[in-house]
């Protein structure tokens, strides 16, 4: 294997149910600290409101997380580069790493306020396949084991860089 990266729903779980608790830490610093003067009484009555209506926020997200389990998962080696994406059928695809002509990053301008970033595999019978950019992966890794298993892939001189498309 020359390049794995997985990230399942639990994990993203477990980090909510961190936050929770620095939140309620947080909330009980502010608490605790602003106890003794009462003219900030409405702003810990307010802080109070918030922390409520975002741990609800948070404890759904986590509930559902936890309730659906599904993997976001990166491979590559010197046979195969697979996507399995949990929701989309359209970032999920296998394909051989000798078959891959280039990838392209680009930046489509939409409005002069809006922009869409791509990351494209290019295959050499033309067909071609988004690359999900929503989890936090190493593209310079992944880039380098592509290039180890297939020294002919035309690569983005910097991983980070996205030409502009209008």
């Amino acid at each position: 294997m020359l390049f794995h990266y997985q990230r399942s729903r639990r994990q993203t779980a477990r980090l909510i149910a961190l936050n929770m608790l620095v939140l309620l830490v947080f909330y009980g610093l502010l608490h605790h600290l602003a106890e003794a003067e009462p003219q900030h009484q409405q702003l810990r009555d307010i802080a109070l409101y918030g922390l409520i209506a975002v741990e609800l926020i948070l404890a759904t997200a986590l509930a559902w997380m936890l309730a659906r389990p599904a993997v976001f998962e990166i491979r590559v080696s010197d046979q195969e580069f697979t996507i399995v994406h949990p929701t989309s059928r359209l970032w999920s695809f296998s394909v051989n790493p000798q078959d891959i002509l280039r990838l392209e990053q680009t930046m489509e301008i939409l409005t002069t306020d809006h922009h869409q970033l791509a990351r494209r595999l290019v295959l050499r019978n033309g067909q071609t396949f988004e690359i999900c950019r929503n989890y936090p992966y190493s593209v310079r890794a992944l880039y380098d084991a592509l290039k180890k298993a297939n020294p002919a892939i035309e690569l983005p001189s910097n991983p980070y860089y996205f030409k502009k498309r209008r």
